[in-house]
This record gives structure tokens, C-alpha cells and sequence, in this order.
């Protein structure tokens, strides 16, 4: 795909997640303290927000399997796992706050550090299997695909080669932070 082709694309990108966005500010009630967490991480530079749902956090850039075929044009599968259309170290950030919606945890944090720039950081907010009841649990929603625990999560991160961690639960969100080496 051409640089041009690209730039286009990130075009109408841009402009159908500044009307987003534009929704998003004047509803309030979407707004989360995990939300405003993850926004901080989106100040500076070019990043990702994965699996982005209608509103992107922030400046960031959304991806979502449902705009596949909407706003990415031409581009083939971009999801989570797959973002070969992306350069090795070329965003300055990735947020998420579905990882649970991944089927291979090991092989989307490859991913996400191969395209992250040294020292950037990669925010996560995951629920906590731990508070939910029922037979399903967490996964009556059948959307999410594997569930995390704080220390399962931390786990996954240092596996996958992140650098200075941190992991804590708040209201029964998991909040993770990590940084390519």
C-alpha cells in the first residue's frame, strides 16, 4: 500500500473519530474514571486505541474489527492481532480497554510492542473475572474471549517483554501499564 493511500485512509480516519469524539464530549455519563486512566496515555504523539468500540480515547487513532469494512478501505484484516499495516516502532502509545477480547494474549502483546517506539507505553483496563457471579461469570458476554486476574495479567505483560509494570486493581477494573524496552 502506498504512503499516499495511507495518508488518505488516516484521513477519513481522523474525521469520522473527531465526530465521534465530538459526541463523546457532550455525553458526559460515557466518561469513566478507567477512561480519563487511559486517556493520559494518548497525549503525546500518534497512537492506537485497540478495540476502540464507538469512541476512541483521547487523540488516538481507533481500531475495532467493526470499521474494518467501513473506514479502513482497501487494508484487508485489521484487528487486534494483525497490524501488519503498521511499521515496526512507529506509535508512540497503544490503549485498550478489551484485551479480553483477543484469542492469543501472548501473540497481540508481540504485536502491539513489535509496532510500539522504545520506551513507549502500552495501557490496559481489564475487568476482574473475580467480580462477577453466575455460571458464565465475566463471560456472559460472549464477546470476550480469556479473562484476567491482576497477577495473570502482570504475567502476560513480563512474558511478552514489557518493562517496568505496574498493575492495580481499581473499582473492580485491572489497570495495566507497561513499556517496549
Amino acid at each position: 500500500m502506498t504512503k499516499e493511500k495511507l495518508d488518505e485512509m488516516e484521513a477519513r480516519v481522523m474525521e469520522r473519530f473527531r465526530i465521534a469524539r465530538d459526541i463523546l464530549e457532550k455525553d458526559e455519563e460515557i466518561e469513566s474514571p478507567h477512561r480519563e486512566w487511559l486517556r493520559s496515555f494518548t497525549l503525546d504523539g500518534v497512537g492506537l486505541d485497540i478495540c476502540c468500540g464507538d469512541f476512541p480515547i483521547g487523540n488516538a487513532m481507533g481500531i475495532d474489527q467493526r470499521f474494518v469494512c467501513g473506514v479502513f478501505e482497501g487494508v484487508g484484516s485489521l484487528c487486534a492481532d494483525d497490524l501488519s499495516v503498521f511499521d515496526d516502532n512507529s506509535v508512540d502509545y497503544i490503549v485498550t480497554n478489551y484485551l479480553e477480547g483477543t484469542a492469543n494474549t501472548q501473540h497481540v502483546l508481540h504485536e502491539w510492542k513489535r509496532i510500539l517506539k522504545p520506551k513507549k507505553p502500552l495501557a490496559i483496563c481489564a475487568v476482574n473475572p473475580d467480580n462477577y457471579e453466575g455460571p458464565l461469570g465475566v463471560f456472559r458476554n460472549r464477546n470476550r474471549l480469556t479473562a484476567f486476574t491482576p497477577k495473570l495479567l502482570s504475567n502476560h505483560l513480563h512474558r511478552a517483554g514489557y518493562v517496568d509494570v505496574v498493575v492495580e486493581e481499581v473499582e473492580e477494573v485491572i489497570r495495566a501499564k507497561g513499556y517496549k524496552p
